[in-house]
């Protein structure tokens, strides 16, 4: 909300009395004096009031208007025309307060005069504000000395540390195209400032100002003159209060300077900004406010309504929110001295006041403003007018932020009935589709959420800028966050480096709008998994909040925020703690420990103890968010479900069942309320419902739940979403638990799919439990099988156990078993070496088996040196070792010694009736007489 600065005026004249009030003034033309030095006083003006009809104006531009009947202090609206002129100052006309002493004039220009003007004044400015620009390139592109003088210059100037020549280059770049869009409303002003009536050390500034001269605008402005000379006028002022002859002409010529040195100010401030020296604008700003205050005592004007909107503008755009805060709401607090409860201009304000709360996190406040606002703008203009529209959205968005999704959903949606019939603010209808979709994302309906943002991203498209908007980026961002929702990372990934190019192009580095944005894409780079990248990207995004931003700002405490919950995701509890008690430490200082934004890092700090095994320290600060949402939150807030349900799982942790149980169930209840039955969140809570019945060992229950979140996580979610692998894992558990391995290994295996498609680097958390737990339910089948002699499957259940990675130690030598009896020799032999690797078996075990399998891959001169370095070993008395040469021999052809090989191990007390008659390494002896009595005679003694 923008209120233009009174403009100077001559006197006018009132008399009081009980039945009149006469009101008396003069029309001349704008800048006359100034122009060719002296005032042009117009003739045959028409000027008009309510409530005292109309007159016209003499030869030297007097007017004399009386009004019947009404009090002093009344404001009333003054009109004044002349054919081929225009009036300037029409602001001063709007609000004319009856029986009040003041100075006023009305003054004209030649149509089309005071549009030149402007026009010329933008052009001025902006070219200023280019060669500003250009000399400092120059300088940081120029000797090495130069360089870093000019590099100092422009830190300071911009209260940012500023670490290389590109990037002071580039933060030049990206504020100069900030400070061309303030450009035309300052333009406007100086235009309409009459120089007629303005002191000499101002109109000297003015025009070094239109030469493009704006150090030496500053020069002239000199900052202790003006405060002398402001000094000066107070003692004249109140000089003239003790006078009864001249006194009143005393105290108007002090006005009148004070009024001076509030112009030259205004002008002060602006040249700082066309130079960048944001500090030294805000000071100046600050320093209109205390003369306006003082001269104003307890009734406030509208221009220090306008000066206390100023300067909360320049506080916030060096981050000082809570100041900038206050300076609003003595804004409103001001405005109510001079409109009524339904006034557009005070409706405004509150609405204006509302947003700076919400950015706050202040919640009911900004909701009472908003609703005060509102009520005033419903009774008091048409359905769809742009105020009312505007109101509505920013109602929705408190609204959202407090949980209250289905109200704020109904509300936008009205809200964007109205704009879409009024096509003129597409920027606006933009920004309600982009809250609309995200409501949807809250909602867990991203389908919806997709389609309204995409809507609002083809509206912003179609404004002037393009792609080169920087409003740009905040929707490319809000589609990120629905694409997360999904579960597409990917495409998460894509989109909010889409929004980063935008901003990059458009902000200086250190920007607090690219901070937000490189704080989300370190969050996506957590969810893809690749932690390392988020690390280092959100170190970075720390280094910049700490530079940037002061301790006031939430962004600070958000970011370092993030950089806890990373550092904790990667195992590094203990920087995680730090991190988390500083956040708070901050947030607390922000908004006070009983802010929901404070108790989310309250919970975070919970989440750590958990890691950390410290679950009674967990347990007491859940209770205390409890309590603090309890309080500043609806009954049904998100927020409170989730806190339950980490309780639940912090009981679970405990053992503590039946607590746990008792938690998740009013999360349960919480949610359904809150976000009806078909939000994602329930997935998670129906899940860790089923986990505390399996603990219970109440697998009909944990069954039950779990399939419902599968379901309800399939419908929501999408069939592919990777949070889905945690629904699968605990259906394998529970027929696990059931004893129904094929169903635990087909849930299993979903969990493995899922994470593998989404992750295809294997860098999910889950994937080293999914994969180990697949791998463990594949090796007890396999064992299974292999107990059922069942070979065939046993190995090839073992193997996918050994490649998924299982860690049990004798799948190699099971393996090499389950394969040499079905004939795949190769895997035998690799297995058998990984089981005696393993120091699993022992050479007298080993070495008759490789002998074996060599002998049977016909790889003679291998199998004969181990055969003789077992003999060595004297290995002889194993009938193992005589069963591994009997293979050996029938393989080279020594029959003879084959047969006597295998009577040996016979002798021995071999009793495995069964290899005999089935080993396929004695195919060439089978027929044999000598073999037949042999296998004859064991049989016989196996009887």
């Amino acid at each position: 909300m923008k209120f233009l600065p009174s403009l100077l005026c001559l006197a006018f004249i009132t008399c009081l009395t009980a039945q009149q009030i006469d009101l008396s003034g003069r029309v001349s033309i704008h800048n006359s004096r100034y122009r060719t030095g002296q005032i042009e006083y117009v003739a045959d003006a028409f000027v008009s009031a309510p409530f005292a009809g109309e007159t016209g104006t003499d030869s030297e531009g007097r007017f004399s208007l009386t009004f019947q009947g009404i009090e002093g202090g009344t404001t009333i609206k003054l009109a004044a025309e002349k054919a081929g002129l225009e009036v300037v100052n029409s602001y001063d006309l709007e609000r004319v307060v009856l029986g009040q002493k003041a100075s006023l004039s009305v003054f004209l220009a030649p149509k089309g005069q005071l549009a030149r003007a402007q026009t010329e004044l933008y052009n001025i400015s902006k070219e200023a504000l280019f060669a500003r620009r250009d000399a400092l390139i120059t300088r940081l592109r120029g000797e090495k000395a130069e360089q870093e003088m000019a590099l100092a210059e422009l830190s300071e100037d911009l209260n940012v540390e500023i670490n290389s020549i590109g990037e002071a280059i580039e933060l030049l770049t990206n504020q100069v195209k900030v400070l061309q869009k303030q450009l035309p409303e300052f333009a406007q002003q100086l235009a309409a400032k009459n120089l007629d009536f303005a002191s000499e050390r101002y109109v000297q500034a003015y025009e070094k100002f239109k030469t493009g001269d704006v150090r030496a605008t500053l020069n002239i402005l000199d900052g202790e003159a003006l405060y002398r000379s402001y000094k000066q006028a107070v003692v004249s002022q109140e000089n003239g209060q003790h006078l009864i002859d001249s006194g009143n002409e005393l105290q108007q010529r002090a006005e009148l300077q004070i009024q001076q040195v509030l112009e030259s100010y205004y002008l002060k401030a602006q040249a700082h900004l066309t130079l960048f020296e944001y500090g030294a604008a805000t000071a100046t700003r600050q320093l209109i406010v205390n003369i306006l205050e003082a001269r104003d005592g307890t009734k406030t004007s509208l221009e220090l309504v306008y000066a206390y909107d100023q300067l909360a503008s320049a506080l916030t755009d060096i981050g000082r929110f809570t100041p900038a805060l206050t300076y609003q709401r003595k804004a409103v607090q001001a405005l109510q001295q001079h409109y009524p409860n339904g006034h557009i201009h005070l409706s405004r304000a509150r609405t204006t006041l509302s947003n700076a709360y919400l950015s706050l996190g202040l919640l009911d406040s900004a909701l009472l403003h908003q609703e005060i606002a509102l009520i005033a703008q419903e009774a008091s203009l048409p359905p769809g007018h742009f105020d009312l529209i505007r109101s509505y959205n920013n109602l929705s968005l408190i609204l959202q932020n407090q949980g209250e999704y289905t109200r704020a959903l109904g509300i936008i949606r009205y809200a964007i009935e109205g704009m879409e019939k009024n096509q003129q603010h597409l920027s606006s209808l933009a920004t309600m589709y982009g809250n609309l979709g995200s409501i949807y994302t809250e909602l867990g309906e991203y389908n919806k959420a997709l389609s309204a943002q995409i809507r609002g991203i083809e509206l912003l498209l179609t404004i002037e800028g393009g792609e080169n908007n920087p409003d740009l980026a905040q929707y490319y961002t809000n589609l990120a966050n629905t694409y997360q929702g999904m579960g597409k990372y990917d495409l998460a990934l894509e989109v909010q480096e889409k929004a980063i190019q935008v901003q990059a192009k458009l902000l200086e580095s250190l920007h607090p709008a690219l901070i937000t944005s490189q704080n989300n894409l370190s969050l996506i780079y957590r969810q893809l998994g690749y932690y390392q990248e988020a690390l280092s990207l959100q170190l970075q995004v720390v280094a910049a909040a700490r530079k940037t931003l002061n301790l006031e700002h939430p962004l600070l405490a958000s970011s370092i925020n993030n950089l806890a919950t990373i550092q904790n995701a990667v195992g590094n509890y203990q920087k995680a703690l730090l991190l988390t008690k500083e956040a708070i430490s901050l947030q607390e200082n922000i908004f006070g420990v009983n802010h929901p934004r404070t108790a989310t890092s309250y919970n975070n700090l919970a989440q750590i103890f958990g890691a950390l095994n410290r679950y009674d320290e967990a347990l007491d600060i859940h209770r205390k968010v409890i309590a603090i949402i309890r309080a500043a939150l609806p009954p049904n807030h998100p927020e409170l479900a989730i806190t339950h349900h980490n309780i639940a799982g912090t009981y679970i942790e405990l053992g503590l069942l039946d607590s746990a149980l008792h938690h998740q169930l009013i999360a349960n209840e919480i949610s359904l309320k809150g976000q009806g039955p078909n939000h994602p969140n329930l997935v998670t809570n129906y899940g860790q419902l089923s986990r505390i019945y399996i603990y219970q060992e109440n697998y009909p229950a944990a069954m039950q739940w779990q399939r419902a979140a599968l379901s309800l996580g399939q419908k929501t979610l999408g069939a592919n979403h990777p949070d889905l692998a945690n629904a699968y894992h605990r259906m394998t558990t529970i027929y696990y638990n059931q004893e129904k391995l094929d169903s635990a290994i087909i849930n299993e295996m979903q969990a493995y799919t899922l994470l593998r498609n989404a992750f295809p680097e294997g860098n999910h958390p889950s994937f080293e439990v999914i994969g180990k737990t697949l791998a463990f339910l594949y090796y007890e089948r396999g064992k299974k099988y292999y107990a059922e002699e069942q070979l065939g499957l046993a190995a090839e259940d073992l193997q996918k156990a050994q490649d998924i990675g299982i860690p049990s130690e004798d799948i190699s030598c099971l393996l090499a078993r389950a394969y040499y009896l079905t004939s795949d020799l190769q895997r035998a032999d690799r297995n058998l070496e990984t089981c005696y690797q393993r120091g699993i078996i022992d050479e007298s075990v080993y070495l008759p088996n490789r002998v074996m399998i060599l002998s049977r891959l016909n790889r003679l001169t291998e199998a004969k040196q181990l055969l003789d370095e077992a003999k060595g070993k004297s290995e002889t008395t194993s009938p193992d070792y005589h069963r591994a040469a009997s293979l050996y021999h029938a393989a080279a052809g020594q029959t003879n010694q084959a047969l006597n090989s295998l009577e040996t191990a016979i002798q021995l007390g071999s009793e495995d009736v069964e290899w005999f008659a089935t080993e396929p390494g004695l195919d060439t002896l089978r027929a044999l007489p000598r073999f037949l009595a042999l296998l004859a005679g064991f049989s016989k003694e196996g009887q």
